[in-house]
């Protein structure tokens, strides 16, 4: 079973750019500074609004960290855009990995960014929501660290959600397969957190949730002090 975490709600509507709509970016004004995840909201907002899928690599130094309020400059352009703002903000980067967009948030936690790129011999085809596959593949990911003595997962798919199909894959890394997972049909975005960053040694604080772009709300499991 998947362990449980402290969650914030964030919730992602159609056209809701945090008070952004219709706003001018080249008119926009910075006035005080915000913790970074204020950005990661509308960013991801953006991603949704164009089906673009997505991933974002982050750690609770980064996640947390103070920085430009630049939320008004993200209603007139494009994810890629905001990523990068935010990127540059926190001193992280911004990468196109085939069709997904990713998003490293200041400097990801190294042992979340070796988690991530553990290669699977083999990982199998499954059919599932994209947030039970990404259960899936967070209970892998987890099962790759010393530290950790196993997990539970099941697949139960609800009447009206959207099924996906993914094909069995061989020598791929944890985010290879998320990558594969928020690129089939409405699309999703993949994300990566370290409520720790490299204070801990605990499994229970690493983890890689996924959402469809079909659906409403992505909730995130970290808060700021």
């Amino acid at each position: 079973m998947r362990n449980k975490r402290s969650f914030i709600l964030l919730t992602l509507l159609n056209g809701y750019l945090i008070g952004c709509v219709g706003q001018n970016s080249s008119k926009s004004v910075v006035t005080h500074k915000v913790p970074a995840k204020e950005l990661i909201v509308p960013a991801i907002a953006l991603a949704r609004r164009d089906r673009i899928p997505a991933g974002v690599i982050v750690g609770r130094e980064s996640y947390c960290a103070l920085v430009p309020n630049l939320a008004q400059s993200f209603a007139t352009g494009t994810v890629k855009e905001a990523f990068a703002e935010i990127a540059k903000a926190t001193g992280g980067s911004v990468t196109t990995d085939g069709k997904v967009l990713v998003l490293r948030v200041g400097t990801p936690p190294k042992r979340l960014s070796k988690a991530l790129s553990f290669k699977f011999p083999r990982f199998p085809k499954v059919d599932g929501t994209l947030p039970d596959l990404g259960a899936l593949l967070d209970g892998w990911m987890l099962s790759t660290l010393p530290e950790n003595n196993g997990f539970g997962s099941s697949i139960g798919i609800s009447p009206g959600e959207e099924t996906l199909h993914l094909p069995e894959s061989t020598n791929v890394s944890v985010q290879e397969v998320a990558d594969k997972m928020v690129s089939l049909g409405s699309k999703g975005i993949w994300i990566a957190m370290d409520t720790n960053d490299d204070s801990s040694d605990s499994a229970r604080t690493m983890s890689i949730d996924l959402y469809s772009y079909a659906n409403t709300q992505v909730t995130t499991q970290m808060e700021c002090p």
